[in-house]
């Protein structure tokens, strides 16, 4: 909106509260306008994040695990599976690997099936310790070795 100098103070308000008006106006019109809602994921998506998370687990453990490495395996284009990834998940490939990774850490790490937090970054597939401990910190709040 547009108001010449000099302004009364109350014409300004009133104008305000029009312009907040219209707009929750326009808010609710849009909402009520939107599609019915359909499943968010297919059952092609979910086999398909049912393939990627196994093969993701099962490949944990390698310090090798990329996106070059699951789109061969996945005989995708780098690209398409970037766009996959995150359109499923709302990750990147590196994001939801790193998800993975500190799931299964912390959960070597309750489960006390690892002795050492050296030993559950080996078993994640990371080489820095270091790394993996700031990083699962960030993560769940704890240090890995509050787990042990």
């Amino acid at each position: 909106d547009y108001i010449t100098k000099p302004f009364e103070e109350e014409e300004l308000l009133v104008r305000i509260e029009n312009l907040l008006r219209n707009y929750q106006l326009r808010q609710s019109v849009n909402q009520s306008d939107a599609e019915p809602t359909k499943p968010l994921l297919t059952e092609e998506d979910m086999r398909y994040l049912q393939e990627l998370e196994m093969l993701v687990k099962s490949n944990v453990s390698d310090y090798r695990l990329n996106a070059d490495f699951v789109s061969s395996k996945l005989s995708q284009s780098r690209s398409s599976f970037f766009n996959r990834v995150k359109k499923l998940t709302g990750l990147t490939p590196n994001e939801y690997f790193n998800e993975v990774r500190y799931n299964y850490a912390r959960e070597l790490l309750e489960t006390r099936s690892v002795t050492s937090v050296k030993e559950a970054a080996g078993k994640v597939g990371l080489k820095h310790v270091k790394y993996f401990s700031k990083q699962f910190k960030h993560r769940f709040g704890k240090s890995p070795s509050a787990l042990i």
